[in-house]
């Protein structure tokens, strides 16, 4: 966000703090000479406050009527705009803060009115414009009009509008606070993580106390049964070949078959010839 956007962010969460009204008002037209017809004013929460219509003293033009729909009939037993302004209007907004969508109009309009019927102006109350902080919020080079502000169609009524405005504020907070949680949501995630205890190496180690699985003991076989790859794995592992310098007259290792001191003689010296002289006499069975 620029620094427009924060000040409009700012004053709008600075709003929320206070017990504001927004007021909104219907006129005859837009010129020097214009009056109000309808004006409402409605708190923080949706209440009604003010909601009347305003009998001008000039001529309500038919281009006025085509907007907002009030006609001469609708204001003619209403009562005038000072009335309305000291005994409804005054009473309510002299000690709290007054939010209008494009207050540069209304409050021209409500001074114009009271002049019309040759009322002094000495009124000041706390206003702002919520249309300049909602455009500045939305970083717009131009003034948003309502109806772009609160995303639907409105009335062009004095109460109507009033609602219309409080969406727009309620929107804004709606996004701030969204903003803020977004924020806040990584920072809270990375928390978890830093407390979330390591799992040193030695907790993944297998605990050296565990029980190892017994195998499953194999069936007993007769002596005349064949042994199949069921019963034994001859293909696990390689069998290790026998030096032929360790083999007896039976086929067997010399580590298995238990020898003579004459038998152990003749080995020692046979080890003396060449090579081939002993594979020769292994062969023959010639020790």
């Amino acid at each position: 966000m620029n620094k427009y956007q924060l000040s409009a962010l700012h004053k709008f969460n600075e709003w929320d703090q206070l017990d504001y009204v927004i007021i909104d008002t219907e006129t005859t037209g837009l010129t020097k000479s214009s009056e109000i017809l309808e004006i409402a004013i409605i708190d923080k929460h949706g209440q009604i406050l003010v909601n009347t219509f305003v009998r001008p003293k000039g001529r309500i033009p038919k281009t006025a009527t085509d907007i907002h729909g009030i006609n001469r009939a609708m204001v003619k037993d209403s009562p005038t705009f000072p009335e309305v302004w000291e005994q409804q209007v005054w009473p309510i907004i002299k000690d709290r803060k007054v939010l209008i969508y494009n207050a540069d109009y209304d409050t021209r309009l409500m001074l114009q009115s009271l002049k019309k019927w040759d009322v002094p102006i000495h009124y000041p109350f706390d206003v702002d414009c919520v249309m300049k902080a909602y455009s500045n919020f939305i970083g717009s080079p131009r003034w948003v009009s309502l109806e772009k502000a609160c995303g639907h169609k409105i009335e062009h009524r004095a109460l109507s509008d009033c609602y219309a405005t409080l969406e727009v504020i309620q929107k804004v907070l709606s996004i701030a606070k969204d903003e803020v949680a977004a924020a806040k949501a990584p920072a809270k995630k990375e928390s978890k993580k830093r407390n979330k205890p390591i799992n040193t190496a030695a907790e993944k180690k297998t605990d050296p106390k565990a029980k190892l699985d017994k195998p499953t003991p194999m069936a007993p076989t007769s002596s005349n049964e064949v042994l199949t790859s069921q019963t034994l794995d001859v293909t696990s592992k390689p069998v290790e070949a026998t030096p032929i310098s360790e083999i007896t007259s039976e086929g067997k290792p010399l580590d298995q078959e238990p020898q003579s001191s004459h038998q152990l003689q003749i080995n020692q010296k046979n080890t003396k010839d060449p090579f081939w002289k002993r594979i020769l006499r292994i062969l023959t069975g010639n020790y």
